[in-house]
């Protein structure tokens, strides 16, 4: 069974594949692919991995170093950092954080190393604050390995399968992958710590290796799955999307056909893991498919509820959500800068904590704080 490590974008089929989702949801998905004319791109680097440390909001550190009588590529030309920049991607599951690596005026960002410059490796020094968060990276034949700090350390641990460091450099991208299984030390909500993994596998995602994921969904018939304790409560029809939980009063609505398919690029393709990415309008044709932000499937998403008894005279409208980590700070920030509380701190189980917040400009909008989630 493939796995998808997705990144905050064809399997084109002779024919779609209806899969319904076993009991626990209920919706039929339709998942076309498309074998695409030329191969999915694979890491330039896949690299065994040392050690991978993730400490949420205050550590992300990872070490890779080649085989005995093995080294690492180093980048050139339109690859160099010096010019290009990088990224560097921590991701676990479909969850990652994403840092930006740029060209950066001297002491900061990158530097080519040895004489001439670049010929023994390339440094990256940063800032080390919430908007540079990488203090170094470091790219060298023997070794490759990155140190990040701070409140930009959003994964959260502990980790159910692979979690891995994807770091790309240059205009013309190239790319260092390390995926830790390996051998796991700790695997806490505090902290994340696996090491000596091997190097991830050549793409084995059919014949021909993809390039593009395009996700729909139909309307389906019958029982997709249902809620029990012991006995069946409730069936989940394939036709319907359901939205709460417990007693909720919010009634199940059909979901219609989704003409348009969401559609994400692969990034890399190793073993039967594919690393996902948006696409931009310009790439998909039309900002119906494409998943960059602006498009129709960019966050955030507009979800449409129905008006029920228990709501009362309520009025059809939009609420706009901001996520933040500590929503009773947020609600006594904005009561001292003037706002007023609508609605007051409460727990939404197995969601999160929100408020309702009114601005001295009688906007209205909510602040919620999620539930951590494993991946």
């Amino acid at each position: 069974m493939s796995r998808w490590f997705v990144l905050p974008g064809s399997f084109r089929l002779k024919k779609e594949v209806p899969v319904t989702t076993p009991r626990s949801a209920a919706l039929v998905v339709l998942l076309t692919a498309a074998l695409a004319s030329g191969p999915a791109r694979a890491a330039d680097e896949p690299m065994p991995g040392k050690l991978i440390l993730v400490k949420p909001g205050r550590l992300a550190k990872f070490i890779a170093k080649p085989i005995a009588g093995d080294t690492f590529a180093l980048p050139s030309g339109a690859s160099s950092p010096t010019t290009g920049g990088g990224q560097l991607r921590f991701f676990k599951g479909n969850r990652a954080d994403t840092f930006a690596l740029p060209v950066q005026s001297a002491p900061l960002g990158w530097k080519g190393l040895g004489n001439p410059a670049g010929s023994k490796g390339f440094k990256y020094k940063g800032a080390g604050t919430t908007a540079d968060p990488c203090k170094v990276v470091l790219i060298k034949t023997k070794i490759v390995k990155g140190i990040c700090r701070g409140g930009g350390i959003k994964l959260d641990p502990p980790a159910t399968g692979d979690v891995g460091v994807l770091l790309t450099v240059g205009s013309t991208p190239m790319t260092y992958l390390a995926v830790f299984g390996g051998d796991e030390i700790r695997n806490t909500a505090d902290q994340l710590k696996r090491k000596d993994a091997p190097a991830p596998p050549a793409c084995d995602c059919g014949a021909t290796d993809p390039m593009e994921f395009r996700f729909a969904n139909g309307v389906g018939s019958g029982i997709c799955g249902n809620v029990t304790d012991g006995t069946v409560t409730k069936n989940f029809a394939c036709s319907e999307i359901v939205v709460g939980g417990g007693n909720s009063p919010v009634p199940a609505t059909v979901f219609p056909d989704m003409v348009n398919p969401l559609r994400l690029k692969v990034a890399e393709c190793t073993g039967k893991n594919l690393i996902l990415e948006s696409m931009s309008a310009a790439e998909t044709g039309s900002n119906l498919q494409c998943s960059e932000p602006g498009c129709l499937f960019a966050p955030p998403l507009a979800f449409v509820l129905p008006i029920t008894p228990q709501m009362g005279t309520l009025r059809p409208h939009w609420v706009t959500y901001f996520t933040v980590t500590d929503v009773e700070a947020t609600a006594r920030e904005a009561v001292d800068l003037g706002a007023a509380l609508c609605r007051r701190v409460r727990d939404v189980p197995g969601v999160g904590r929100f408020c309702g917040i009114v601005s001295p400009q009688h906007v209205r909008f909510s602040a919620i704080t999620y539930v951590p989630m494993g991946g």
